[in-house]
Protein backbone atom coordinates (compact mmCIF):
# COMPACT_ATOMS: atom_id res chain seq x y z
CA UNK A 1 0.00 0.00 0.00
CA UNK A 2 2.81 2.40 1.05
CA UNK A 3 4.60 1.68 -2.13
CA UNK A 4 1.40 2.11 -4.01
CA UNK A 5 0.61 5.63 -2.99
CA UNK A 6 3.89 6.87 -2.99
CA UNK A 7 3.80 5.77 -7.10
CA UNK A 8 0.95 7.40 -7.21
CA UNK A 9 -0.64 4.16 -8.53
CA UNK A 10 1.80 3.83 -11.20
CA UNK A 11 4.28 1.38 -10.07
CA UNK A 12 2.78 -1.97 -10.16
CA UNK A 13 2.60 -4.49 -6.54
CA UNK A 14 1.06 -7.39 -5.62
CA UNK A 15 -2.37 -5.28 -4.87
CA UNK A 16 -2.83 -4.70 -8.35
CA UNK A 17 -2.64 -8.56 -8.93
CA UNK A 18 -4.59 -9.60 -6.25
CA UNK A 19 -7.02 -6.73 -6.97
CA UNK A 20 -7.39 -7.79 -10.58
CA UNK A 21 -7.99 -11.32 -9.60
CA UNK A 22 -10.54 -10.01 -7.27
CA UNK A 23 -12.62 -8.14 -9.15
CA UNK A 24 -12.49 -11.07 -12.41
CA UNK A 25 -13.81 -13.32 -9.61
CA UNK A 26 -17.03 -11.25 -8.99
CA UNK A 27 -17.19 -10.39 -12.99
CA UNK A 28 -15.95 -12.16 -15.98
CA UNK A 29 -16.17 -9.04 -17.98
CA UNK A 30 -13.43 -7.05 -19.20
CA UNK A 31 -15.29 -3.78 -19.14
CA UNK A 32 -14.83 -2.92 -14.95
CA UNK A 33 -10.95 -4.49 -15.22
CA UNK A 34 -10.10 -2.21 -17.98
CA UNK A 35 -12.13 0.93 -16.57
CA UNK A 36 -10.18 0.20 -13.09
CA UNK A 37 -6.43 -0.47 -15.26
CA UNK A 38 -6.94 2.63 -16.70
CA UNK A 39 -6.63 4.50 -13.55
CA UNK A 40 -4.11 2.77 -11.94
CA UNK A 41 -5.80 0.80 -9.42
CA UNK A 42 -5.18 -3.17 -10.99
CA UNK A 43 -3.47 -4.85 -13.73
CA UNK A 44 -5.04 -5.53 -17.00
CA UNK A 45 -7.53 -7.97 -18.10
CA UNK A 46 -4.69 -9.65 -20.40
CA UNK A 47 -2.24 -10.00 -17.69
CA UNK A 48 -4.95 -11.55 -15.05
CA UNK A 49 -6.41 -14.00 -18.25
CA UNK A 50 -2.45 -14.63 -18.66
CA UNK A 51 -1.72 -15.48 -14.74
CA UNK A 52 -4.60 -17.47 -14.67
CA UNK A 53 -3.88 -19.88 -17.75
CA UNK A 54 0.09 -20.21 -16.53
CA UNK A 55 -1.23 -21.23 -12.67
CA UNK A 56 -3.49 -23.29 -14.19
CA UNK A 57 -1.14 -25.24 -16.28
CA UNK A 58 1.60 -25.07 -13.92
CA UNK A 59 -0.64 -26.92 -11.58
CA UNK A 60 -1.81 -29.53 -14.74
CA UNK A 61 1.90 -29.59 -14.93
CA UNK A 62 3.35 -30.65 -11.15
CA UNK A 63 0.19 -33.22 -10.82
CA UNK A 64 1.44 -35.72 -14.02
CA UNK A 65 2.89 -38.05 -11.88
CA UNK A 66 -0.48 -38.25 -9.48
CA UNK A 67 1.07 -35.73 -6.98
CA UNK A 68 -0.79 -32.93 -5.40
CA UNK A 69 0.13 -29.78 -6.39
CA UNK A 70 2.08 -27.23 -4.00
CA UNK A 71 3.10 -23.92 -4.91
CA UNK A 72 7.16 -23.47 -5.05
CA UNK A 73 7.32 -21.29 -1.90
CA UNK A 74 7.26 -24.29 0.45
CA UNK A 75 10.37 -25.63 1.67
CA UNK A 76 11.28 -28.93 2.56
CA UNK A 77 12.45 -27.83 6.39
CA UNK A 78 9.91 -26.13 8.13
CA UNK A 79 6.82 -27.69 10.27
CA UNK A 80 3.44 -28.10 8.11
CA UNK A 81 0.48 -29.03 9.36
CA UNK A 82 -3.50 -29.41 7.33
CA UNK A 83 -6.97 -28.88 7.92
CA UNK A 84 -10.09 -30.19 6.10
CA UNK A 85 -13.63 -28.80 5.86
CA UNK A 86 -16.10 -27.92 3.68
CA UNK A 87 -15.59 -24.91 1.00
CA UNK A 88 -18.54 -22.95 2.07
CA UNK A 89 -17.59 -21.24 5.58
CA UNK A 90 -20.63 -19.42 5.55
CA UNK A 91 -23.28 -22.54 5.93
CA UNK A 92 -25.34 -22.60 8.41
CA UNK A 93 -26.99 -26.15 8.32
CA UNK A 94 -25.19 -27.37 11.37
CA UNK A 95 -22.41 -26.35 13.61
CA UNK A 96 -20.64 -30.08 13.47
CA UNK A 97 -21.03 -30.05 9.14
CA UNK A 98 -23.12 -32.99 9.00
CA UNK A 99 -25.79 -31.36 7.01
CA UNK A 100 -23.56 -30.08 4.60
CA UNK A 101 -23.26 -31.27 0.62
CA UNK A 102 -20.36 -28.74 -0.31
CA UNK A 103 -17.23 -29.36 -2.03
CA UNK A 104 -14.15 -30.73 0.33
CA UNK A 105 -11.54 -27.94 0.86
CA UNK A 106 -7.79 -28.49 2.22
CA UNK A 107 -5.66 -26.53 3.47
CA UNK A 108 -1.88 -26.66 4.50
CA UNK A 109 0.26 -24.11 6.84
CA UNK A 110 3.92 -23.93 7.43
CA UNK A 111 6.09 -22.67 9.61
CA UNK A 112 7.91 -19.32 7.75
CA UNK A 113 11.63 -19.10 8.71
CA UNK A 114 12.35 -15.98 9.54
CA UNK A 115 14.90 -14.19 6.56
CA UNK A 116 14.97 -17.27 4.26
CA UNK A 117 14.44 -16.00 0.58
CA UNK A 118 11.70 -17.88 -0.97
CA UNK A 119 12.18 -19.86 -4.11
CA UNK A 120 10.40 -18.54 -7.21
CA UNK A 121 9.73 -20.36 -10.59
CA UNK A 122 9.97 -18.30 -13.68
CA UNK A 123 7.95 -19.83 -16.57
CA UNK A 124 10.90 -20.65 -18.44
CA UNK A 125 11.95 -22.96 -16.00
CA UNK A 126 8.67 -24.58 -15.38
CA UNK A 127 8.25 -26.21 -19.05
CA UNK A 128 4.67 -24.44 -19.58
CA UNK A 129 4.26 -22.39 -22.41
CA UNK A 130 2.26 -18.93 -23.00
CA UNK A 131 1.11 -20.03 -26.48
CA UNK A 132 0.03 -23.61 -25.85
CA UNK A 133 -1.87 -23.94 -22.22
CA UNK A 134 -2.56 -27.14 -20.52
CA UNK A 135 -5.62 -27.11 -19.33
CA UNK A 136 -8.06 -30.16 -18.00
CA UNK A 137 -11.84 -30.24 -16.39
CA UNK A 138 -10.00 -32.08 -13.05
CA UNK A 139 -6.71 -32.72 -11.93
CA UNK A 140 -5.85 -36.11 -10.22
CA UNK A 141 -5.95 -35.47 -7.17
CA UNK A 142 -9.83 -34.03 -7.57
CA UNK A 143 -10.60 -37.58 -8.85
CA UNK A 144 -11.94 -39.54 -5.61
CA UNK A 145 -11.78 -43.33 -6.44
CA UNK A 146 -14.90 -45.75 -5.63
CA UNK A 147 -14.54 -46.92 -1.55
CA UNK A 148 -16.65 -49.16 0.26
CA UNK A 149 -16.28 -49.04 3.68
CA UNK A 150 -15.38 -52.35 5.30
CA UNK A 151 -17.96 -54.56 7.24
CA UNK A 152 -15.72 -55.88 9.96
CA UNK A 153 -15.08 -53.30 12.41
CA UNK A 154 -11.45 -53.15 13.82
CA UNK A 155 -10.32 -53.88 17.11
CA UNK A 156 -9.48 -51.05 19.28
CA UNK A 157 -5.89 -51.57 20.66
CA UNK A 158 -6.03 -51.53 25.00
CA UNK A 159 -4.05 -47.61 25.23
CA UNK A 160 -7.64 -46.68 23.50
CA UNK A 161 -9.71 -47.93 26.37
CA UNK A 162 -10.44 -45.91 29.51
CA UNK A 163 -10.84 -49.12 31.70
CA UNK A 164 -9.68 -52.21 29.93
CA UNK A 165 -10.78 -54.66 32.57
CA UNK A 166 -14.35 -53.81 33.03
CA UNK A 167 -14.63 -52.66 29.19
CA UNK A 168 -17.07 -49.31 30.35
CA UNK A 169 -16.10 -46.00 31.80
CA UNK A 170 -17.91 -46.03 35.62
CA UNK A 171 -17.34 -42.29 36.13
CA UNK A 172 -16.11 -39.59 33.74
CA UNK A 173 -12.21 -39.75 33.26
CA UNK A 174 -11.68 -35.84 33.09
CA UNK A 175 -8.38 -35.91 34.12
CA UNK A 176 -7.23 -38.86 31.48
CA UNK A 177 -8.88 -36.61 28.80
CA UNK A 178 -6.75 -33.99 29.85
CA UNK A 179 -3.74 -36.34 29.50
CA UNK A 180 -4.80 -37.17 26.25
CA UNK A 181 -4.89 -33.38 25.25
CA UNK A 182 -1.37 -32.75 26.41
CA UNK A 183 0.12 -35.54 24.89
CA UNK A 184 -1.48 -34.48 21.77
CA UNK A 185 -0.02 -30.64 22.45
CA UNK A 186 3.12 -32.25 23.08
CA UNK A 187 3.35 -34.33 20.23
CA UNK A 188 2.80 -31.32 17.79
CA UNK A 189 5.30 -29.20 19.64
CA UNK A 190 8.31 -32.32 19.16
CA UNK A 191 7.26 -32.51 15.78
CA UNK A 192 7.16 -28.95 14.68
CA UNK A 193 10.65 -28.48 16.11
CA UNK A 194 12.32 -31.23 13.82
CA UNK A 195 12.43 -33.68 16.87
CA UNK A 196 11.17 -37.53 16.50
CA UNK A 197 8.49 -38.86 19.03
CA UNK A 198 10.96 -41.40 19.90
CA UNK A 199 14.27 -39.75 20.28
CA UNK A 200 12.68 -35.88 21.87
CA UNK A 201 15.03 -32.99 23.05
CA UNK A 202 16.07 -32.55 26.78
CA UNK A 203 13.08 -31.95 28.76
CA UNK A 204 14.22 -28.28 29.81
CA UNK A 205 13.82 -27.50 26.00
CA UNK A 206 11.00 -28.92 25.34
CA UNK A 207 9.15 -26.91 28.37
CA UNK A 208 10.75 -23.85 26.92
CA UNK A 209 9.37 -25.08 22.99
CA UNK A 210 6.09 -26.28 24.73
CA UNK A 211 5.25 -23.24 27.24
CA UNK A 212 6.08 -20.18 24.61
CA UNK A 213 3.25 -18.59 23.65
CA UNK A 214 5.06 -16.96 19.92
CA UNK A 215 2.89 -18.07 17.18
CA UNK A 216 5.53 -18.68 14.42
CA UNK A 217 4.41 -16.20 10.93
CA UNK A 218 3.08 -19.12 8.66
CA UNK A 219 2.73 -19.61 4.75
CA UNK A 220 -0.76 -21.01 3.72
CA UNK A 221 -1.82 -22.34 0.73
CA UNK A 222 -5.36 -23.75 -0.47
CA UNK A 223 -4.69 -26.92 -2.16
CA UNK A 224 -7.26 -28.03 -5.14
CA UNK A 225 -10.93 -28.61 -4.15
CA UNK A 226 -12.69 -32.22 -4.18
CA UNK A 227 -16.18 -31.61 -5.85
CA UNK A 228 -17.35 -34.24 -3.56
CA UNK A 229 -19.40 -33.13 -0.28
CA UNK A 230 -16.71 -33.42 2.66
CA UNK A 231 -19.89 -35.78 4.35
CA UNK A 232 -18.95 -39.01 2.35
CA UNK A 233 -16.34 -41.43 3.57
CA UNK A 234 -14.98 -41.67 0.30
CA UNK A 235 -14.30 -38.31 -0.19
CA UNK A 236 -12.44 -37.69 3.47
CA UNK A 237 -10.45 -40.87 2.90
CA UNK A 238 -9.34 -39.31 -0.68
CA UNK A 239 -8.00 -35.98 1.55
CA UNK A 240 -6.02 -38.24 3.18
CA UNK A 241 -4.38 -39.66 0.17
CA UNK A 242 -3.61 -35.83 -0.62
CA UNK A 243 -2.09 -35.41 2.43
CA UNK A 244 0.07 -38.00 2.37
CA UNK A 245 1.24 -36.11 -1.34
CA UNK A 246 2.37 -33.32 0.11
CA UNK A 247 3.61 -35.13 3.35
CA UNK A 248 5.96 -36.49 0.89
CA UNK A 249 6.82 -33.89 -1.00
CA UNK A 250 7.97 -31.91 1.67
CA UNK A 251 9.67 -34.96 3.45
CA UNK A 252 8.20 -34.73 6.42
CA UNK A 253 7.66 -37.43 8.85
CA UNK A 254 4.47 -36.97 10.11
CA UNK A 255 1.58 -34.96 9.26
CA UNK A 256 -0.71 -33.05 12.12
CA UNK A 257 -4.93 -32.81 10.04
CA UNK A 258 -7.34 -30.91 11.86
CA UNK A 259 -10.19 -31.10 11.40
CA UNK A 260 -14.26 -30.68 12.81
CA UNK A 261 -16.64 -33.17 14.75
CA UNK A 262 -18.67 -34.04 11.50
CA UNK A 263 -15.15 -34.84 9.44
CA UNK A 264 -13.38 -36.02 12.39
CA UNK A 265 -16.29 -38.96 13.28
CA UNK A 266 -15.51 -39.74 9.35
CA UNK A 267 -11.59 -39.18 9.52
CA UNK A 268 -11.38 -41.43 12.96
CA UNK A 269 -13.13 -44.50 11.19
CA UNK A 270 -10.83 -44.26 8.33
CA UNK A 271 -7.64 -44.69 10.59
CA UNK A 272 -9.08 -47.42 12.50
CA UNK A 273 -10.02 -49.53 9.61
CA UNK A 274 -6.66 -48.63 7.66
CA UNK A 275 -4.16 -47.84 10.17
CA UNK A 276 -1.32 -49.06 8.38
CA UNK A 277 -1.90 -47.32 5.37
CA UNK A 278 -2.27 -43.52 7.25
CA UNK A 279 0.04 -44.07 10.41
CA UNK A 280 1.64 -41.16 8.87
CA UNK A 281 -1.22 -38.95 9.83
CA UNK A 282 -1.93 -37.12 12.87
CA UNK A 283 -5.75 -36.41 13.35
CA UNK A 284 -6.82 -33.60 15.62
CA UNK A 285 -10.17 -31.86 16.10
CA UNK A 286 -10.52 -28.27 17.42
CA UNK A 287 -10.56 -27.27 21.00
CA UNK A 288 -14.66 -26.07 20.25
CA UNK A 289 -15.59 -29.51 18.91
CA UNK A 290 -13.74 -31.16 22.15
CA UNK A 291 -15.32 -29.00 24.40
CA UNK A 292 -18.87 -29.64 22.64
CA UNK A 293 -18.07 -33.73 22.99
CA UNK A 294 -16.97 -32.86 26.32
CA UNK A 295 -20.11 -31.20 27.71
CA UNK A 296 -22.32 -34.15 25.85
CA UNK A 297 -20.68 -36.79 28.16
CA UNK A 298 -21.48 -34.78 30.80
CA UNK A 299 -25.12 -34.49 29.98
CA UNK A 300 -25.58 -37.96 29.75
CA UNK A 301 -23.37 -38.80 33.19
CA UNK A 302 -26.37 -36.29 34.39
Amino acid sequence: MLVYISHSGLTRTQLHMMLGHAIYERDRSRSPLTAFNRIGACSSYQTIRSSRSLLASYAVKCSEDGETPIPSSFTKEDYIMAGMDNSDYADKSSISGTEGSHYAALVVFQDATVNRPLSKHTVSNTGISHAHPILKTKLPCQEVPPHIKPIVRPASSQDMLLHPETKQATLLDTQTARNVATKREFTISVLRNGSEIENPHIWAAVHMLVSSDVVPMMRVVFLSIIPRPITERATVRHCFTNCQSVRRQLNQESLAIWCDEGVFALAADIYLHETNKFSDLFLCMGPFHWTRVLLRCQGKLL
